[in-house]
């Protein structure tokens, strides 16, 4: 039998539509997508051809045809310099990546350097160094392209105030005999603007590291990735414990105008240009002491370079390379140290067993980029002569500081026991230790799960 809606119901029922409705647009409006994504303009300047050499300035170096045109020593010399004509941006930049690819017989050797400026030179300073930028070196260390089947790159973007719109560069040619020569195929200068987007603030929003483990040590404060607009999709990360940690330093010896900017820069510059799956850096540091999420994934997502084969943290400091790094910097550099050697097991001040090629060997567990990668440029000497001394006080003061529950600390606890001792064993002296006795049915570790699972949890 059909039954009539009464009136005062089908009249109230559009007015509750429309509520409805209300409530649901701005909802949606206020939806992040990836179209809400700062713009970025990433171009590039290639070097590959004879006519694209023959253009530069040339002293004791020859163009040759091979493979279309590239630059080696001329016959009988053991130094040679090329410096290209300036290069026209399509529009101004902040930053600049390169990729190259090179051949290197033994005791022969490449030095790349770059230079910038705002304004088009007149022809009479093209060649000098008014107006220019000082030279910045391009070091490739263990940095290769993905994209470009393993050629010669730049791990990170070299920063250039925003304005720059023309760049220059130079190519140092030496040899130990006059038999051999280094050989330059060709190069890709990529350049980009990344400025759009939040800019660095003292206001900008901050939330405690996160990791699945219990730790003693406070976790550090960080401003996630989704603020400061990276890129929005990520590979899926794959998974690995870490072992160590790796401290990078990226330069910014040019000085560094906005933390926001670089980090966009970095990251698009290693996922689109490099065809790296993600950001490098787990964690970045800037000179005010701001801590930086990168990787999406955190700590135990795997980072299959820069590390020599480890399985580590990959820690970037963002400081000039001939400088200490700040005391805010060195602040929470302590603070995260501290919190990933007990989030993970790992001693910052100690040392753990890697393979490399077969071999067994023993690594610190803090270690520089260029201690695991001997031709890695970082970090300077500065910045890990602060970590390797300054600052193992205050991380041994630091790890395991700070409050936590009881029932926070059963699992750790339990992880810190020597494998050898049995579940029932590890319930047994739990239930003796006051205020633990009465938490001892609470650890599921505990109750129902092997040492060697519960070490690894």
């Amino acid at each position: 039998m059909k039954r009539d809606v009464p009136y005062h119901i089908r009249l109230w029922l559009p007015v509750c539509w429309l509520a409805a409705l209300l409530m649901v647009v701005p909802a949606l409006a206020q939806t992040p997508s990836p179209s809400d994504a700062p713009a970025r303009q990433v171009d590039a300047w290639s070097l590959d051809t004879v006519r694209d050499w023959e253009a530069g300035s040339l002293s004791g170096i020859i163009v040759t045809n091979n493979s279309g045109g590239e630059v080696r020593l001329a016959t009988d010399q053991v130094e040679g310099v090329y410096v290209s004509q300036p290069l026209a941006a399509s529009f101004p930049f902040n930053a600049i990546g390169a990729v190259w690819r090179a051949e290197l017989p033994p005791d022969t050797t490449l030095l790349l350097d770059v230079r910038g400026r705002a304004s088009l030179p007149p022809p009479e300073e093209a060649f000098t160094n008014d107006g220019w930028s000082a030279w910045v070196v391009l070091n490739s260390g263990d940095a290769r392209s993905l994209r470009e089947d393993g050629a010669f790159a730049i791990a990170d973007v070299i920063e250039f105030p925003p304005d720059t719109s023309y760049l220059q560069l130079r190519v140092r040619f030496i040899s130990e005999s006059v038999l051999a020569s280094p050989v330059l195929n060709n190069i890709t200068l990529s350049y980009l603007n990344t400025i759009a987007g939040p800019p660095t603030t003292p206001s900008l929003p901050r939330v405690p590291a996160s990791t699945a483990n219990t730790t003693l040590t406070a976790a550090p404060l960080l401003v996630q990735r989704s603020l400061w607009n990276a890129r929005r999709e990520g590979a899926i990360p794959t998974r690995a414990t870490p072992r160590g940690i790796i401290l990078h330093e990226l330069d910014v010896t040019t000085g560094l105008t906005e933390t926001l900017a670089l980090l966009r820069a970095l990251t698009t510059y290693q996922t689109e240009v490099l065809g790296w799956e993600d950001l490098a850096y787990h964690y970045l540091i800037d000179p005010a002491g701001t801590l930086y999420e990168g990787r999406l994934g955190g700590p135990t997502a795997f980072v299959p370079r820069l590390a020599a084969g480890d399985t580590a943290v990959h820690v970037a400091v963002i400081n000039p390379s001939e400088q200490t790094p700040s005391e805010a910097a060195q602040e929470t550099l302590v603070q995260l140290l501290a919190w990933l050697g007990q989030a993970y097991q790992l001693n910052p001040l100690g040392e753990h067993q890697v393979v490399v090629e077969g071999a067994v060997q023993s690594r610190l567990s803090l270690a520089g980029h260029n201690q695991v990668a001997p031709a890695a440029p970082d970090p300077g000497r500065l910045c890990w002569s602060y970590c390797r001394n300054s600052a193992r006080a205050p991380i041994r003061r630091r790890y395991g500081r700070g409050s936590i529950s009881p029932s926070a600390m059963l699992p750790i606890m339990c992880r810190s026991l020597p494998s050898s001792i049995s579940a029932t064993a590890r319930r047994s002296l739990a239930s003796r230790c006051s205020p633990l006795a009465q938490l001892s049915r609470s650890c599921s570790n505990c109750r129902s799960r092997p040492m060697a699972a519960h070490r690894s949890a």
